[in-house]
Protein backbone atom coordinates (compact mmCIF):
# COMPACT_ATOMS: atom_id res chain seq x y z
CA UNK A 1 0.00 0.00 0.00
CA UNK A 2 1.50 3.18 -0.70
CA UNK A 3 1.48 6.74 0.78
CA UNK A 4 -1.10 8.02 -1.06
CA UNK A 5 -3.50 4.92 -1.00
CA UNK A 6 -3.00 5.35 2.54
CA UNK A 7 -3.88 8.88 2.49
CA UNK A 8 -7.03 8.31 0.75
CA UNK A 9 -8.59 5.88 3.18
CA UNK A 10 -8.01 8.01 5.76
CA UNK A 11 -9.48 10.83 4.07
CA UNK A 12 -12.32 8.75 3.01
CA UNK A 13 -12.84 8.15 7.58
CA UNK A 14 -12.55 11.80 7.81
CA UNK A 15 -15.42 12.36 5.11
CA UNK A 16 -17.55 9.87 6.70
CA UNK A 17 -17.27 11.59 10.18
CA UNK A 18 -17.93 14.54 8.55
CA UNK A 19 -20.77 13.39 7.09
CA UNK A 20 -22.22 11.96 10.40
CA UNK A 21 -21.89 15.70 11.92
CA UNK A 22 -24.02 16.62 9.03
CA UNK A 23 -26.65 14.44 9.52
CA UNK A 24 -26.81 14.07 13.32
CA UNK A 25 -25.51 17.59 14.63
CA UNK A 26 -27.44 20.66 15.93
CA UNK A 27 -27.18 23.20 13.03
CA UNK A 28 -23.72 24.78 14.61
CA UNK A 29 -22.64 21.36 14.34
CA UNK A 30 -24.04 20.64 10.98
CA UNK A 31 -22.37 24.12 9.04
CA UNK A 32 -18.62 22.81 10.82
CA UNK A 33 -19.03 18.83 8.89
CA UNK A 34 -20.20 20.94 5.83
CA UNK A 35 -17.22 23.18 5.78
CA UNK A 36 -14.66 20.11 6.64
CA UNK A 37 -16.58 18.12 4.33
CA UNK A 38 -15.70 20.49 1.73
CA UNK A 39 -11.67 20.48 2.65
CA UNK A 40 -11.67 16.78 2.98
CA UNK A 41 -13.11 16.64 -0.76
CA UNK A 42 -10.91 19.08 -2.20
CA UNK A 43 -7.58 17.03 -0.40
CA UNK A 44 -8.84 13.66 -1.56
CA UNK A 45 -9.27 14.35 -5.02
CA UNK A 46 -5.60 16.22 -4.45
CA UNK A 47 -4.45 12.47 -2.81
CA UNK A 48 -6.68 10.90 -5.53
CA UNK A 49 -4.99 12.43 -8.48
CA UNK A 50 -1.44 11.97 -7.89
CA UNK A 51 -2.29 8.06 -6.38
CA UNK A 52 -3.90 7.81 -10.07
CA UNK A 53 -1.24 9.85 -11.90
CA UNK A 54 -4.21 12.22 -13.21
CA UNK A 55 -3.02 15.87 -13.23
CA UNK A 56 -6.35 16.79 -14.71
CA UNK A 57 -7.57 16.91 -11.26
CA UNK A 58 -6.12 19.08 -9.92
CA UNK A 59 -8.27 21.93 -10.83
CA UNK A 60 -11.20 20.42 -9.74
CA UNK A 61 -9.63 20.16 -6.36
CA UNK A 62 -8.82 23.90 -6.59
CA UNK A 63 -12.44 24.56 -7.59
CA UNK A 64 -13.65 22.48 -4.83
CA UNK A 65 -11.86 24.56 -1.80
CA UNK A 66 -12.98 27.71 -3.87
CA UNK A 67 -16.35 26.74 -3.52
CA UNK A 68 -16.75 24.98 -0.12
CA UNK A 69 -17.21 28.94 0.88
CA UNK A 70 -19.62 30.21 -0.31
CA UNK A 71 -21.59 26.64 -0.11
CA UNK A 72 -21.45 26.75 3.40
CA UNK A 73 -22.51 30.37 3.34
CA UNK A 74 -25.45 29.56 1.31
CA UNK A 75 -26.37 26.74 3.78
CA UNK A 76 -26.41 28.61 6.98
CA UNK A 77 -28.47 31.36 5.21
CA UNK A 78 -30.84 28.12 4.75
CA UNK A 79 -30.34 26.70 7.77
CA UNK A 80 -31.23 30.34 10.04
CA UNK A 81 -33.83 30.51 7.25
CA UNK A 82 -35.90 27.39 8.42
CA UNK A 83 -34.95 28.07 12.24
CA UNK A 84 -36.56 31.81 11.81
CA UNK A 85 -39.76 29.89 10.57
CA UNK A 86 -39.95 27.07 13.23
CA UNK A 87 -40.00 30.29 15.72
CA UNK A 88 -43.34 31.98 14.38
Amino acid sequence: MSVWELASLILLLALAVCGLGIIRGSAAQRLAGLEMAGIVTALLTLTMARLLNQPIYIPAALVLAVLSFPAAKIFSQFIEHENDADHR
